[in-house]
């Protein structure tokens, strides 16, 4: 479906393919089909609203739409669809907007609102269009993707910058993002150590044998771990010598000096001498530039949450114990070493050499000692805040994402993606991708718990593939519901394990009316979360049933932790809620029963039957149980969830259950032809069948709107109000 802005504009052609010369390709050629001449990329004149293009459509190959500002078409060529490369998805998923299928099958067309940001508009199979040119659209979706235009200047600009830009020199490799990969690209490294080992000077070690370890541990930093690279640079470098290819036991010295210099890497380890050729002012901002420069990649603060972030290799993680100060301390360091840039005095001032220096030396151990200073730490890191400030936004952004322990697995492809900082996640499953995991003993205990009920086994495992997205298009909330000992706590165990950060448990009585509506941390806790779970609320709680409907409909909701400031943020989770006892709904209307999942675990096991090692068992299986969840996943996106059979009759049970007027009727009242009950009577004896029932009483206004609801006249008389054709029972 072509978004209906687009359709609102009158920048439509239709458009025909005609051969190329001296090829076999295509071109698409666009049209005015009512002048019958070409339609000009150039001149709106020629263009047509979309119903026009449409009515003339079929005796063309298509319709193509002219792009003018704030449109921007991205064109991509020569696309796997059935492995989209991880070049192709991170565009999808940065932009994260409209995007279809090409007239070709083997193209994507995405298109956003902003501005292209630089001149380069092709490179490669990539290209970005604004103005001049138009694309021959198709409506065929890309599977996952948005089906409307959304605002997406940042995102593009950073995807212009990563893979449009030309390329430039890179003189300082320390962020994780820029590592080299070819041997020309390593010769272009203007760190002094790599210069001064690489031309064989290795003078401040104790011997070459040290100088080459050194300089193997570098080179494994910047090609992040590269082996081949590694042994390619010493042999290109003075360091080389016969004794690198020497037999020393049953390798070489330099395969050894190669391995000793990986099993010391890591690539998140800090190098100090990466970052001793660049000096800075000796202030708390000179302080904040070098600790930003250092850990740009690592470190990010927020200011709606009043804390860092610290990035593991894997997901961002709130600093709860002070890790910045480290980091900061280790800046610091990298001045310490680095002194002061006595060479920036020699030769113009000669004559005062010494006096300078000594004044210099005075000033930088001043600052150094400064900088080491409780106080100087405090003003650094300050400084730093803006610097590497963050939207909590930003944080856990795609819905269609999920980061796992061996990598990150993108929900629309199905293709796995390395863990990368810029993906902004703050939270991690306990799971690893393996599509050779099965889960034998899992499949068992759901047949065990429904009791062979297939098509309820299935209707779950679609319900827990879509709870691992973030999308919330379904609009429900689960409520697992049975007595005890019937698997139902084991169940949610079990996948809350499997969800590791995605699972957040909250009381259940922040899902019910409360009397203080104060800051509600638990609600603020929710941000990125994807799988809630909340467990046994008490007999006669009643749901906060606005609350449901803002968590469950994709509203954006206002939050805040304690001590902090308020934040908005658009849910992404699915509630699961464990219940002996049915939560009280009060409201008749479709806006809150249309969201109600009740899953019934009427199973009860003996105790011959309770397995006390059944949820080790079970955990011991995860990665397959992921795997098994992922096929659910599969389903829903092809089927939706809908409902099936045991799920449909446990809503409407519970439902009839909660409608207490209708029960009181059923119980109370015949429909009797010309007879009439006093309005005021009738509500008194409403009120004493909710009272020897446990029943929570409605006012007289809304019991009388609940009679009104359903279809019982009521009239007024000199004596009062009647409800007309009905009499008591009793």
């Amino acid at each position: 479906m072509i978004p209906r802005e687009l359709q609102e504009l009158k920048q439509w052609c239709c458009y025909k393919l005609v051969s190329q010369k001296n090829t076999d390709k295509l071109s698409k050629l666009p049209i005015n089909p009512e002048t019958k001449k070409g339609a000009k990329s150039n001149d709106s004149s020629t263009w047509l609203d979309y119903d026009t293009a449409l009515l003339y459509a079929d005796e063309y190959d298509g319709v193509g739409f002219f792009f003018t500002p704030p449109y921007v078409g991205i064109d991509i060529d020569s696309v796997n669809l059935e492995k989209i490369d991880t070049k192709t998805l991170e565009i999808i998923n940065t932009l994260n907007s409209y995007t279809e299928i090409s007239v070709s099958g083997k193209g994507l067309h995405i298109i956003i609102r902003g501005s292209i940001p630089g001149g380069v508009n092709r490179k490669g199979a990539l290209e970005m269009y604004q103005e001049a040119r138009f694309f021959a659209m198709t409506g065929n979706i890309l599977k996952g993707c948005p089906d409307d235009i959304y605002d997406r200047q940042q995102e593009l600009e950073k995807i212009y910058k990563k893979y449009m830009e030309q390329p430039k020199i890179i003189t300082n490799y320390g962020s994780q993002d820029k590592r080299i990969v070819n041997f020309n690209d390593l010769l272009k490294v203007k760190n002094v150590k790599f210069r001064k080992l690489y031309s064989g000077d290795f003078d401040e070690y104790p011997s070459q044998s040290e100088a080459d370890l050194a300089f193997c541990s570098l080179v494994a930093y910047f090609t992040d771990g590269n082996a081949a690279l590694i042994d390619e640079a010493v042999r290109a470098s003075q360091l080389y010598r016969e004794k690198w290819d020497k037999k020393h036991g049953s390798d070489t010295y330099g395969n050894l000096t190669i391995k000793k210099a990986l099993s010391g890497y890591n690539k998140r380890d800090f190098l100090p001498e990466l970052y001793m050729d660049k000096y800075y002012p000796w202030d708390d901002t000179g302080n904040a530039d070098r600790f930003t420069e250092i850990f740009k990649d690592r470190v990010l603060y927020s200011y709606t949450n009043k804390g860092w972030y610290i990035y593991d290799g894997k997901r961002w993680s709130f600093d709860n114990l002070g890790k910045i100060n480290d980091y900061f301390e280790q800046s610091v360091n990298v001045l310490k070493k680095q002194g002061f840039p006595k060479d920036k005095l020699e030769g113009e001032f000669m004559e005062d050499y010494e006096k300078r220096i000594k004044t210099m030396k005075k000033a930088f151990d001043k600052h150094l000692t400064y900088s080491r200073s409780n106080r100087g730490t405090v003003a650094g890191i300050k400084q730093s805040m803006h610097k590497n400030s963050i939207d909590i936004n930003e944080f856990d952004s795609n819905d269609m994402l999920i980061n796992l322990e061996n990598s990150i697995y993108d929900m629309v492809s199905g293709m796995n993606i390395p863990h990368e900082a810029n993906f902004k996640f703050t939270k991690k499953a306990n799971v690893s991708y393996d599509e050779s995991k099965k889960c034998p003993r899992w499949e068992k205990f759901l047949l065990e718990v429904f009791k062979d009920d297939l098509e309820l086994i299935k209707w779950i495992q679609k319900a827990l593939g879509y709870s691992l997205t973030g999308k919330t298009s379904e609009q429900v909330i689960f409520i697992l519901n049975g007595n005890g000992r019937n698997g139902k706590s084991v169940f949610l165990d079990v996948i809350s394990h499997i969800l590791g950060d995605y699972r957040i448990n909250i009381q259940p009585d922040s899902l019910m009316v409360r009397n203080n509506q104060g800051a509600n941390s638990d609600i603020a806790r929710l941000k990125g979360a994807r799988f809630v779970t909340t467990v046994e609320s008490n007999d006669g709680m009643r749901f906060n049933e606005g609350l449901v409907k803002q968590l469950t409909g994709g509203d954006t909701v206002t939050a805040r932790f304690l001590h902090a400031n308020e934040f908005e943020f658009t849910p992404k989770f699915k509630v699961w809620m464990a219940t002996n006892h049915r939560p009280i709904i009060r409201g008749t209307d479709k806006g809150i029963w249309r969201r109600i999942r009740l899953i019934p675990f009427d199973r009860e096991f003996t105790d011959d039957e309770v397995d006390l090692d059944l949820t080790s068992k079970l955990l011991a299986e995860s990665d397959g149980i992921f795997q098994w969840v992922l096929k659910g996943l599969e389903m829903w996106q092809e089927e939706r969830l809908g409902m099936c059979e045991k799920i449909l009759m446990a809503n409407k049970e519970y439902r009839q259950e909660m409608d207490v007027v209708s029960t009181f009727i059923d119980e109370c009242l015949n429909n009797s032809l010309g007879k009439e009950v006093k309005a005021s009577e009738l509500y008194q004896h409403y009120k004493n069948y909710c009272a020897q029932n446990g029943f929570f009483i409605l006012t007289s206004t809304k019991f009388g709107r609940e009679m009104d609801n359903k279809g019982y006249i009521k009239i007024h008389k000199r004596t009062g109000y009647f409800y007309q054709n009905i009499s008591m029972k009793f």
